[in-house]
């Protein structure tokens, strides 16, 4: 092994700092998220009550997926 020299619980400990030192806080995440979902709304605006009912429910939607996603990735 390249790293012999290195026992693994310090090798893991590095990873897990590297985790911590990366890890972004839950709004910034959530906001990138938001951003992605709401890019085709925005760029491709429509005014119908279909479009306004996915958009009112997209919000607390996309909250409980990112923070699913959020959980999983950095916890």
């Amino acid at each position: 092994m390249f790293f012999s020299g290195i026992p693994l619980e310090t090798l893991k400990k590095i990873t897990e700092l590297r985790k911590k030192i990366n890890k972004p806080s839950f709004e910034d995440y959530y906001r990138k998220r938001m951003v992605e979902e709401y890019g085709d709304c925005i760029k491709n605006p429509r005014v119908s009550f279909k479009h306004m009912m996915v958009l009112s429910h997209l919000y607390k939607t996309m909250r409980i997926k990112a923070q699913k996603e959020y959980d999983t990735m950095y916890n």
